[in-house]
């Protein structure tokens, strides 16, 4: 039943190949010969082949994207590198407290005394006879 689904699918990649291979080549034979007028300025207007207008509108578009891309991931980059600064400022400020903490800290070597344990002002029943626990 896989080796179908594999016939299958490779049959639908070649039909839209096919279909877009069509598309294209009817939209060049079509615009071969066209003529285009493209405006850039005030008063300046230049007539090209509607193709080649096609294809820098194209490269234009891709080259925008690629640019625009770059100038985020450079954003991003920009972002992180400000967030890890300010964790490594703000751990190395942390360190610098402990340290201070630990210099003004009164150190002694003494063990600290240790207090007996006060006595309880009130008794426990003692536990009744095969109840160990105390509970009744």
């Amino acid at each position: 039943m896989g080796k179908l689904w594999l016939k299958i699918w490779v049959w639908i990649k070649i039909s839209v190949f096919s279909l877009v291979a069509l598309y294209v080549l009817a939209f060049v034979l079509e615009n071969v010969n066209r003529e285009a007028s493209f405006w850039y300025a005030y008063d300046r207007e230049v007539k090209t082949k509607s193709l080649t207008l096609a294809f820098f509108a194209f490269l234009a578009g891709v080259v925008s994207t690629i640019l625009i891309r770059t100038t985020l991931v450079t954003l991003r980059q920009f972002r992180e590198m400000k967030e890890r600064n300010r964790q490594e400022r703000m751990a190395r400020e942390f360190e610098e407290m402990r340290a201070k903490a630990e210099r003004l800290a009164p150190r002694t070597n003494a063990p600290a005394p240790v207090t007996p344990p006060a006595a309880n002002p009130i008794a426990t029943p003692a536990p009744e006879e095969g109840n160990e626990t105390g509970l009744s």
